[in-house]
Parts: structure tokens; C-alpha cells; sequence
């Protein structure tokens, strides 16, 4: 916990020293959670069978800014990006159009985080999110802090200064009445592609290879938010959201 401790404090001394801040950076990639700062202490995100990662991905849909983040269960939320009058001042909103799914994790401490995480976003979403993203080294680290002075730290191992990547896949039309394509960026490779709603409940499983030449046909299903898990080859998931009209 000490450990914890001093790193957060360590990363705060840096950030006020050098500040690097660009939204473009926080759509590449995932963020996984490092610590999760509550009242000063510092939370560990769990590792276990059922957990991996605990992510973040800012993602753009048709124009819209999407925040999307996972334990169990995903939280997925519009946001609008702000930008105050020194260089270094960067934050974030929540509108009121944002969905959580009800899935009920395996492991009672994965629940336990779960709720200490998304409640520290839910507590004070009325609030404006301040956010700072540092290179210590080559490898970025994100700082998102909420009014009440609690903050989750997050790195992301797949992106350098040079190097930033694209998401893995996009879906289109959102929202859709009929049909849904799916498009990837990757050349090689199948994935396992599973849609559920809300509630957690599955509505197909299928491939990538299927998708190519069928999009996925949604026009008897009830209207509602919906997600869609791709999952490769190595077991890295990603998840999108679309509504059906």
C-alpha cells in the first residue's frame, strides 16, 4: 500500500513539473487501470480468472465522443471534452446518456472493485473530470481526477510517443433498424464476435469470416442498447455499443 502510495505521489510531482495533454492521444488504444485513489488510498484493480484488465477506451461514434470502460460489467457514457485557458488545464463531462450492463461478476471482490470504480465516475458526474496524460519514458500515462480530489491512474503499454494505434474494429450504421456491418483493421486473423444486451443476456456468437459477406441481421430484435465483444485470437477483448431503432 505504501508502495501505492508513493507512486501516486511521485506521478503528481511529475505532472506539475512537465505536462503533456492532447485529446487525440486518448483514442488510441486501450487504458488499463493502474490505481484507483479514494479518500488517499490507493485501490489495485484485481487479477484473477475472471479479470485481466480493468480498461478504458475513448472512442468516436458518427461525431459523437464515447467513454467505455470495463470490470465485469461495461460502462458506456457520451462525453464532451473541454479545454481551459492555460495549455495544461484538460477536462471532460458526462452527458446524461450513458448505459451500465447488469452482469453479475463470478468473484465477490471483482463486484466489490467494481463498484468502488464506476461509483468513483457515478458519484460526481455533475462534475466536470480533469485529465492529464504524461510520458514518463515513452509510455503514457493517464490521469483523470474527479471534483471530490479521488482520481484513477491508467497506462497504456500498447502506445509510445511514436507509435499510436488505431481501434480494432467500428460498426456501422449506430444507431441501425435493420442491419449492422462490422469492420476490423486487422488483415490476418479470425475473431469470435458475441452481441448481448443490456442485460447481459447473448444474442448470437459468430466470426469474423462470417461477417465479411453477411452484416449482422438485427431487424426482428426489440429496440435498445446493445453491445457488441470482439475477442482475437490471443483473448484481447474490445466492446462497442449500438442502439437498434
Amino acid at each position: 500500500m505504501k508502495k501505492q502510495l508513493l507512486l501516486i505521489v511521485s506521478i503528481c510531482l511529475i505532472i506539475s513539473q512537465s505536462v503533456l495533454a492532447q485529446d487525440p492521444i486518448l483514442f488510441q488504444g486501450t487504458w488499463e487501470l493502474e490505481s484507483l485513489v479514494l479518500d488517499g488510498e490507493a485501490f489495485s484493480p484485481p487479477f484473477n480468472d475472471e479479470i485481466d484488465t480493468v480498461g478504458l477506451t475513448f472512442e468516436d461514434e458518427e461525431g459523437a465522443d464515447i467513454f467505455n470502460s470495463w470490470v465485469c460489467n461495461s460502462f458506456f457514457a457520451s462525453i464532451n471534452f473541454e479545454e481551459g485557458g492555460d495549455e495544461s488545464d484538460f477536462s471532460f463531462s458526462f452527458t446524461e446518456d450513458y448505459s451500465i450492463t447488469l452482469i453479475e461478476c463470478d468473484l465477490a471482490e471483482n463486484t466489490i472493485f467494481e463498484n468502488q470504480y464506476f461509483n468513483f465516475y457515478l458519484n460526481t458526474m455533475q462534475d466536470p473530470f480533469e485529465y492529464i496524460i504524461e510520458f514518463l519514458g515513452n509510455n503514457p500515462t493517464l490521469i483523470i481526477t474527479a471534483s471530490n480530489g479521488d482520481a484513477a491512474v491508467y497506462g497504456n503499454p500498447t502506445l509510445s510517443a511514436s507509435d499510436f494505434i488505431k481501434p480494432s474494429f467500428s460498426i456501422y450504421p449506430n444507431p441501425s433498424s435493420d442491419q449492422l456491418y462490422i469492420n476490423t483493421n486487422q488483415d490476418t486473423g479470425d475473431y469470435k464476435i458475441t452481441v448481448f444486451d443490456i442485460q447481459g443476456k447473448q444474442h448470437l456468437t459468430t466470426s469474423k469470416e462470417t461477417l465479411i459477406s453477411n452484416p449482422l441481421q438485427i431487424q426482428d430484435w426489440a429496440s435498445g442498447v446493445y453491445f457488441i465483444r470482439i475477442e482475437d485470437q490471443n483473448g484481447v477483448m474490445t466492446t462497442k455499443r449500438f442502439i437498434k431503432n
